[in-house]
């Protein structure tokens, strides 16, 4: 992998399951520095969509981001890229030569 393709910056928000006094699960994305981790990226876009979901126009983006293989990342966690949350669709770090992970993203409707 070529260093000088990851020029932009994102934000990886790790999941976090907490419980209250009631015991009712609370899940949460990022609250703390500790849960966030920033590295460089090559963003590629791969597709995009205009959805109708509750009486709303949604575009659903579908995002590929090439990170370094060391990042710590999960399915379960999102990247913030431009201040918008993508879900992680699929990790694939098979490729050990190029030391790299291609995840698959979608835009997340908040």
């Amino acid at each position: 992998m070529q260093a000088g393709l990851l020029d932009k910056t994102i934000t990886i928000l790790y999941k976090r399951e907490t419980q209250n006094k009631y015991g009712e699960q609370n899940v949460t994305y990022g609250q703390t520095e500790a849960d966030q981790y920033k590295t460089r990226a090559r963003v590629i876009q791969v597709s995009g969509n205009r959805t109708d979901q509750n009486n709303e126009t949604f575009y659903t983006y579908i995002k590929r981001f090439e990170v370094r293989r060391y990042v710590p990342i999960n399915e379960y966690d999102y990247i913030l890229y431009n201040e918008k949350k993508y879900r992680i669709l699929n990790i694939d770090d098979s490729n050990t030569s190029l030391q790299n992970k291609v995840i698959d993203t979608e835009l997340v409707n908040e």
